[in-house]
């Protein structure tokens, strides 16, 4: 609130909590050598990838390395694993139970096939990287194949009937919870992901007269941008959200660092994937923003 009311120049920062991945590797019991192998490959891969994919990354060897120690305490190094330990992996691996937060919303149910499948290859891509990088933990031979990763049911999803859709979508509509309500109906309508959703800007609508009124999808999964032609549902639903959004600073791009004017927002907060499905309904003049901005923000 000091920061939007101008008081303080500090943008809201991460929960003074919030531990880095040095943190959660120490927070896991293993091995010192395994610990000290996994936390090195760790940091060469942030040097290249996404934060987001880092924390994917890192939630997919965190399970390998429990199991280990659970079920085999005498593997200290990786250089020690056999075919044996794979194999006993991949049959705990499709029958773990979520852990973390999500452990206590997930209430013992079983993991996911899709993180079943990223744990795989997180795995298979640790053990052939530091092998062909060299290292002294490294496996003496393959120990994942491709046919040991799980393969997906549906990679792609069916489009729903015109009969189902238009229910799901009437549904939707009635939600008490803005946030999901407007959220939901600019997925439908623009065919977004819900990153690209969650850093929409409030430049993001362009208006080209005659052509009608389209939307600049940000840098998402594929690192491309493009335009999206809107429906008037779509448009009302994104003037509903700049109405209760209010008059808000720009925040820091989680990716760029630069100032961002995000549409969804909450408290003066961006909101996260996770904090999506919370409940953030709010009044017209949220804590944390000032007025109740403008109908048209294009």
């Amino acid at each position: 609130m000091l920061f939007q009311a101008r008081i303080v120049d500090t943008p809201p920062q991460r929960r003074p909590w919030a531990r880095n991945y040095i943190q959660r590797f120490a927070d896991v019991e293993m091995a010192d050598p395994i610990r000290e192998a996994l936390l090195r490959y760790v940091t060469v891969r942030a040097a290249v990838l996404r934060p987001k994919s880092v924390e994917s990354l890192i939630n997919d060897l965190l399970p390998f390395a429990d199991y280990l120690t659970t079920a085999h305490p005498e593997v200290t190094y990786l250089e020690n694993l056999a075919r044996s330990h794979i194999e006993g992996f991949l049959v705990w691996n499709r029958i773990r139970t979520w852990r973390g937060q999500r452990a206590a919303a997930g209430a013992g149910r079983t993991i996911s096939k899709a993180v079943i499948q990223s744990t795989v290859l997180s795995v298979r891509n640790l053990l052939d990287d530091i092998t062909e990088w060299g290292w002294e933990q490294a496996p003496p031979r393959r120990l994942i194949f491709v046919t040991d990763v799980p393969k997906l049911d549906q990679p792609l999803p069916r489009a729903l009937p015109p009969d189902i859709d238009a229910a799901v979508m009437n549904a939707v509509s009635q939600l008490d919870d803005s946030f999901a309500r407007i959220g939901l109906t600019v997925l439908r309508g623009a065919g977004l992901r819900v990153g690209e959703l969650l850093d929409l800007e409030l430049a993001s609508v362009i208006d080209y007269g005659p052509a009608g009124t389209w939307l600049k999808v940000p840098l998402g999964r594929l690192a491309t941008e493009h335009m999206v032609p809107l429906s008037a549902a779509t448009i009302a639903a994104l003037d509903q959200r700049t109405t209760a959004r209010g008059v808000c600073r720009p925040l820091p791009h989680p990716r760029t660092g630069e100032l961002t004017a995000f549409v969804f927002v909450a408290h003066g907060r961006r909101l996260s994937q996770s904090g999506f499905t919370t409940d953030y309904s709010l009044p017209s003049s949220p804590a944390g923003c000032v007025g109740s901005g403008v109908r048209r923000w294009w």
